[in-house]
């Protein structure tokens, strides 16, 4: 699927001013339709191959490694232009702008992301199994190269004094509605297991629930407080094509889940400009993945069952919710007087 061509590159460009010029995330809903019709379209074939996943899901010009990418960037150039008001909006179509440099960084970008996708797909792979997630690894890739070069609070943002990075607020958080451990760990259930069970007893339905997953944004575009699954969906096909094994499918669908929390405190909540967090946690589920089959914690398709995924399952479900309570219960270190002062005058 990803070779370099000079025509493809130039799409790539082109995908990536439409990224721009409509939104980052209305983008990213054509994405969630192309999964839709590909998956409806293996379904009604049996075929695995399809032109709408070739040039339209994973394509140059609505692919999210170009378009969703590209207009992110561009998001954050705009805030520095001074023609858009927050660098972290990528719902604001930048057309409205009416800056074409905008449009040209978006293009830019979206080249970018095509050429990083090239190069991590040809990442050697880690005993036999694809070394990581090519294009969610790109589109990481491109956003914080669009942070460190137009934006000012770092890769990893700056924290309010007196703030706990984790805790989150208002101001300092991704979704408030999908923050709070028993909301992940519950989404995480609801959309992995259905999601393992298509991907265990129909194959061909593809990337059904993910399309859907990036279709509601539309929702979340007009201001309602949808949940973000698109990611629980990619990774529970990903891990139950890879073993056959519904309970893996559940085990990296509550990982994802909460990679992506920590993720969207670590880089989003407090940064300047959109670092994705759900294709974070998809970038490392896609490290993670071949890990895991290269050492034979997870057993490939046809292997004797046995009870690794289900203790993951258990692991995963206890853990991380410790571990969000724990680091959330960190008192923050105190600003000191000189600060006060500094902040006071």
């Amino acid at each position: 699927m990803f070779e370099f061509d000079w025509i493809w590159l130039v799409m790539a460009f082109c995908g990536g001013v439409f990224g721009a010029a409509v939104g980052a995330l209305p983008s990213f809903v054509l994405c969630g339709v192309g999964a839709l019709l590909g998956g409806l379209y293996s379904m009604s074939t049996g075929s695995d191959v399809n032109l709408v996943d070739t040039w339209v899901t994973w394509g140059p010009l609505v692919g999210p490694q170009t378009a969703f990418g590209g207009g992110a960037v561009a998001a954050i150039y705009a805030k520095r232009r001074g023609v858009l008001e927050n660098g972290r909006d990528i719902c604001t179509p930048l057309m409205g702008c009416n800056a074409p440099d905008v449009l040209l960084v978006g293009g830019v970008f979206g080249a970018i992301g095509a050429l990083l996708t090239l190069a991590c797909a040809n990442i050697p792979t880690i005993g036999g199994h694809a070394s990581n997630n090519a294009i969610a690894t790109a589109i990481v890739l491109t956003m914080m190269l669009g942070r460190l070069i137009f934006g000012e609070s770092g890769l990893f943002g700056k924290v309010a004094q007196g703030t706990n990075r984790w805790e989150g607020s208002d101001a300092g958080c991704w979704l408030t509605w999908q923050h709070d451990w028993p909301q992940i760990l519950i989404i995480s259930c609801a959309v992995g297991i259905p999601a393992s069970h298509l991907a265990l007893t129909v194959p061909a339905s593809g990337l059904i629930l993910f399309g859907l997953g990036c279709i509601i944004f539309t929702f979340m575009i007009f201001g309602a407080k949808v949940p973000v699954f698109h990611n629980i969906a990619l990774a529970s096909l990903l891990a139950v094509g890879a073993t056959q094994n519904l309970w893996w499918g559940l085990a990296m669908a509550i990982l994802v889940a909460f990679l992506c929390e920590l993720a969207a405190m670590l880089f989003c909540a407090h940064g300047d400009s959109h670092i994705d967090p759900p294709t974070v946690s998809l970038m490392l589920t896609g490290i993670l993945q071949p890990i895991f089959l290269a050492t034979g914690l997870m057993k490939p398709a046809g292997a004797s069952w046995d009870a690794t995924p289900v203790i993951m399952v258990c692991l995963f479900a206890i853990g991380f919710p410790i571990l969000l309570t724990a680091l959330r219960s960190i008192k923050p270190k105190r600003a000191s007087v000189s600060s006060e002062l500094d902040e006071a005058f």
